[in-house]
């Protein structure tokens, strides 16, 4: 027996199955689209200090990420190692001749603003500070310096 086009079950436009495969698909293309932009330099690992740990390197790239707009630095690693977290919080060291990136804090703005590629940097970590504001926010601290190329 044939069913009648008002009898076939099918989900509505609005329904919640319908929904869910619509944000599924979408999750799925920026995966891909991350993917991508990784692949086009395997981007290395995130600096991730502790409080006096020391960073001192080849600035080789700067840039800007596609997803949020915040800059970082590539950096190729001077002398001592260093802690960094790879893209799935896996925690690692890189040595001398490796790159890590650093991510752009408040407090060092300034300093994104004047690096180029080829400068030299270092970088200390000198902790969180409370701000003296009543809304009493923390924020990173470093000491930096750099010689231009």
């Amino acid at each position: 027996m044939e069913k009648d086009f008002d009898e076939i079950d099918m989900p509505s436009e609005g329904s919640e199955e319908e929904m869910k495969k619509k944000e599924e698909e979408e999750n799925v293309w920026s995966q891909l689209d991350e993917e991508l932009e990784m692949e086009k330099g395997k981007r290395p690992p995130i600096w991730q200090p502790d409080i006096g740990d020391k960073l001192f390197g080849t600035v080789r790239s700067t840039g800007k990420s596609t997803r949020t707009e915040n800059r970082f630095l590539e950096i190729e690693i001077a002398k001592n190692p260093v802690k960094a977290e790879n893209r799935k919080n896996k925690k690692t060291t890189v040595k001398k001749g490796e790159k890590v990136l650093v991510w752009e804090k408040a407090a060092l703005s300034d300093l994104f603003d004047e690096t180029k590629a080829g400068d030299k940097i270092a970088l200390q970590f000198l902790g969180q500070k409370e701000s003296d504001t009543p809304s009493k926010r923390s924020y990173q601290t470093f000491n930096t310096a750099l010689r231009k190329k």
